[in-house]
């Protein structure tokens, strides 16, 4: 008799302690379900969720990664980019997410940190087509165009570059003579391509009359 009372209540204490661990966890993936239902509709009400949350879970990537998405979707770049580098630090982000960090941190004039992001990318990936062609432009931006022609010259070498991009490489800071932007603008195999940089070329030199009998 004495010995089934103790059976009781070891039975009664271990359904009680697992009750107690397992609540939480079931809460969290309530709400977590909550959140993301209304993720679409409304963002606004899904960052309060995760906000909530993460004040309690700083570190959970489930969380970080939803207030990320709720952020961005409110135009709230700062925050996205500041959950999205937590979540970074928790959990190393794919490629694609770092490409979105960056542009994330661009827009929030975090141009240091968004240059980071990508070296960072790059230092594992120097033929990434899109992190060249991000660092580029931000570099630009950063009225540093002497230091575009690294991610530029790689375009060009990965046959992946705009007209634009051609130009910039070449006449713009005399990183390429004109007869070698125009060999690499014939090697993309495209007439049109090639008439358009020969047209860009005549028109960054003053002469129009030029540019537009080309382009005629």
């Amino acid at each position: 008799m004495f010995s089934r009372r103790l059976l009781l209540i070891a039975f009664v204490t271990l359904t009680l302690c697992a009750f107690a661990i397992l609540l939480p966890i079931s809460s969290r993936l309530i709400q977590l379900r909550q959140a993301r239902s209304q993720l679409a509709a409304k963002p606004a009400a899904a960052l309060e969720l995760a906000t909530a949350a993460l004040d309690k879970a700083p570190d959970d990537p489930d969380w970080l990664e939803l207030a990320a998405t709720a952020a961005e979707r409110v135009r709230d770049r700062a925050t996205a980019s500041r959950h999205l580098q937590r979540l970074h630090t928790v959990r190393s982000l794919p490629h694609d997410q770092l490409l979105k960090l960056s542009r994330l941190l661009q827009q929030s004039a975090d141009l240091m940190a968004a240059e980071a992001v990508l070296r960072e990318v790059l230092s594992s990936d120097p033929d990434s087509e899109p992190a060249n062609r991000q660092l580029a432009s931000l570099l630009l931006a950063e009225c540093r165009r002497y230091d575009t022609q690294q991610p530029l010259r790689k375009l060009v070498e990965l046959r992946s570059y705009l007209l634009d991009e051609l130009v910039m490489l070449g006449s713009r800071e005399e990183l390429l003579s004109d007869e070698q932007l125009m060999q690499m603008a014939r090697k993309t195999s495209s007439r049109p391509l090639a008439i358009m940089a020969e047209a860009s070329l005549a028109l960054f030199h003053g002469r129009p009359g030029a540019a537009l009998t080309l382009l005629q």
